[in-house]
Formats: C-alpha cells, sequence, structure tokens
C-alpha cells in the first residue's frame, strides 16, 4: 500500500430542501463555541420568524463537514438568502473541525449557483466557520462585504429583572 498515492478528500456538495438532520452530525464535529447550532436552533428561529429553509451540505468521502441553512429574503427573483436564527448572539452555521479546503471549494460552487447574495452573520471576527469560508470565497474572487456592529455587548439582566 505505501506504493500508491493517497487521493485527497472527494468533496460533494447538494442542496436539501428544508433543514437537514446533518446540522446535527456536523454540529457534532465542529468547534464547541458551535455545538449549539443544531437542527433545533434554526428550526426555532424559522419558527419564530418564518421563512423557508434549505441547507446547503458538503460531505467530503461520504462524511458531512458543513451544513448551511439557508432562508430565501426579498423577491425570490433576486436570489438573496440568509442564515436563519435569532438576531443575537449571532448567525453562523456549523463546520467540522476536520473540513478542508475541498469542503470551502464544493461549498462555494454550490452557493454561486443557487444564491445571488448570502447574509451570514452577525459573527464574531473570529467565527470558525464564517471566517474559512469568507476566506475562501474572497481568495476566489467574490466580493464579500462585512459591517463593523460592535467591540462587545453587555446585557444588564439585574437591571432588567428589577425593571420588571
Amino acid at each position: 500500500l505505501a506504493d500508491f498515492q493517497r487521493l485527497p478528500p472527494v468533496a460533494r456538495a447538494s442542496v436539501a430542501d428544508g433543514l437537514a438532520g446533518a446540522i446535527d452530525t456536523v454540529a457534532a464535529r465542529a468547534a464547541p463555541e458551535q455545538a449549539f447550532l443544531r437542527y433545533g436552533w434554526y428550526a426555532a428561529a424559522l419558527s419564530a420568524y418564518g421563512g423557508h429553509a434549505r441547507t446547503l451540505i458538503v460531505e467530503e468521502d461520504g462524511e458531512p463537514t458543513l451544513a448551511l441553512p439557508l432562508a430565501g429574503v426579498g423577491p425570490a427573483l433576486l436570489r438573496l438568502a440568509t442564515i436563519p436564527g435569532s438576531y443575537w448572539p449571532y448567525r453562523s452555521f456549523p463546520l467540522a473541525t476536520e473540513a478542508g479546503d475541498a469542503t470551502l471549494k464544493a461549498a462555494l460552487g454550490t452557493l454561486a449557483t443557487t444564491v445571488n447574495a448570502l447574509r451570514i452573520g452577525p459573527v464574531y471576527d473570529d467565527d470558525a466557520a464564517a471566517m474559512p469560508l469568507i476566506a475562501a470565497a474572497r481568495a476566489s474572487g467574490w466580493a464579500v462585504l462585512d459591517r463593523f456592529v460592535a467591540d462587545s455587548w453587555l446585557l444588564d439582566m439585574a437591571a432588567l429583572q428589577a425593571e420588571g
């Protein structure tokens, strides 16, 4: 076997109608701070805010490595999408920690045929999923717009509770 060259992983992307069960599979293999980005998180957001979901799923050698829920926004003709979620803490998606460049390239290739624009965020500057995808998009010549929101937010729960 030492004489055989190991080939790079084969990455395949597809878009499923609705929220895919693969979201939980990828979230379990994502960075710890993304462990909550599961099917239930996105389903709750869609239930609260409305919308119809699709899920971009990328697999490397048959194993799910990226699950990016999409919800259409604006006129359907414009093919605009956002990641569903409550506005805060952030709107990101699970990316397996072992996902490679093949996953990101496959995701971008499928996004290019699925949407004209995708809103990701708000996310932290070091988001374990959004930042690699954004870097790959920039490296591929995509236009990426970012907007500064804030350095941090503080919600004083005791003061809010005292106010009733």
